[in-house]
């Protein structure tokens, strides 16, 4: 039977196991765990381990990044939640309303949540990276981000709102820098050969404006002057009647410019309608029996050009046909002496060997075109 004393001794002898327990782990006392109420160690520092828990990380927050079971000490244990806590405190000043999945106690380094945050940031309001210019490192709130994203997304829609010029306006400080940007690639786009020089793009805010105005001008470019032969710029003009007119004036240069004929340029809206009537008032005027119907006129650009060649071919025919019995051969269908007096030897030879007396006078060989045919019609008289 074990004596009292030996009995007294064993439990003295636990007290003081006990007592080195909370020595070891809770030697101030600020935890209410009794270890006289556990037979192990291991079981009275579990118990006390929940009380530093419940103690610094309530709300388990912490749990995955410092687990309490690891520790040997209150002490280094607090130092760790508070180190973690304090990364907590970053969200609160970065993103203190979790709304990005990214979580400081992830990172050792302040700066490296911050740019893990942006990306974040980037991933959300800006996936397809369409305002590359925009600098996350000079920016530290996400609400300014996201403006600075609308604003330029505003521009883009107002201005380029199908993407045409691939132009990222956040490169650029404010909406005039973007839209001059702009205003060059519609002038390339509208008016690449600067023929409308006198519409400056930077007076319009919108494309569609601007574009009209070209093609405004342009229209009357097409109407009257379609290769722009003569050079002017429509948009010198206010009024459409204003480039016309500055046209005629260029016709009557080209073509009149000495005022020889009686054809008014103002009664005209089209060069070729003013030409025409040019070609009839020379042939009235100079050639009013329509004596020589096989001038190309659009060789001629002027009366003098003309009358030249008219004067040409009264010349050929005062040498080769004097009394006019060859009229009917007409002059301006050749283009030299030689080529006319050769159709004027032939028809003399062929009356020569078939009609010597002039007994067929109703026959002419000048209404045939080879002796063959003029032979046969004088078998028929």
């Amino acid at each position: 039977m074990i004596s009292r004393k030996r009995i007294l001794g064993f439990a003295i002898g636990k007290m003081l196991r006990q007592d080195g327990w909370a020595e070891k782990y809770n030697s101030k006392n600020q935890f209410n765990v009794n270890q006289y109420d556990y037979s192990t160690c291991k079981e009275y520092v579990n118990v006390l381990k929940e009380k530093w828990q419940e103690y610094e990380d309530p709300e388990y927050e912490l749990e995955g990044y410092v687990d309490v079971s690891k520790y040997s000490n209150y002490e280094d244990y607090a130092y760790d939640v508070d180190v973690y806590r304090t990364r907590l405190e970053w969200r609160d000043e970065w993103d203190c309303d979790s709304e990005f999945d990214v979580n400081p106690c992830d990172f050792e380094y302040e700066e490296h949540y911050v740019k893990a945050l942006k990306r974040a940031w980037k991933k959300e309001y800006d996936p397809y990276d369409e305002f590359e210019y925009i600098d996350l490192e000079l920016i530290d709130d996400v609400n300014e981000y996201t403006d600075r994203i609308d604003e330029c997304r505003e521009w883009k829609d107002e201005h380029d709102s199908n993407d045409e010029y691939n132009i990222d306006p956040s490169q650029f400080d404010d909406e005039e820098e973007y839209v001059d940007e702009l205003r060059k690639l519609w002038k390339q786009k509208y008016d690449y050969f600067n023929e409308f020089s006198s519409i400056d793009p930077s007076n319009y805010i919108h494309e569609d404006a601007y574009g009209k105005a070209i093609d405004n001008k342009n229209n009357w470019m097409n109407k009257y002057d379609k290769n722009n032969a003569y050079k002017l710029d429509p948009s010198d003009y206010e009024y459409e009647e204003g480039y016309l007119d500055a046209l005629r004036s260029c016709w009557q240069d080209k073509y009149d410019p000495s005022f020889k004929t009686n054809v008014d340029v103002s009664d005209y809206d089209h060069e070729e309608d003013y030409r025409n009537a040019l070609v009839l008032d020379w042939q009235e005027t100079y050639d009013p029996k329509h004596q020589f119907n096989g001038f190309k006129f659009n060789k001629f650009t002027t009366i003098d050009d003309y009358l030249v060649e008219l004067h040409d071919r009264l010349n050929w025919i005062k040498e080769c046909d004097a009394e006019g019995k060859y009229s009917k051969i007409d002059a301006s269908n050749y283009d030299n002496l030689i080529q006319y007096k050769h159709q004027i030897n032939l028809r003399k030879a062929w009356k020569n060997k078939f009609d010597p007396n002039n007994e067929h006078k109703n026959v002419d060989p000048c209404d045939y075109s080879s002796v063959e045919e003029y032979h046969e019609a004088l078998k028929y008289t």
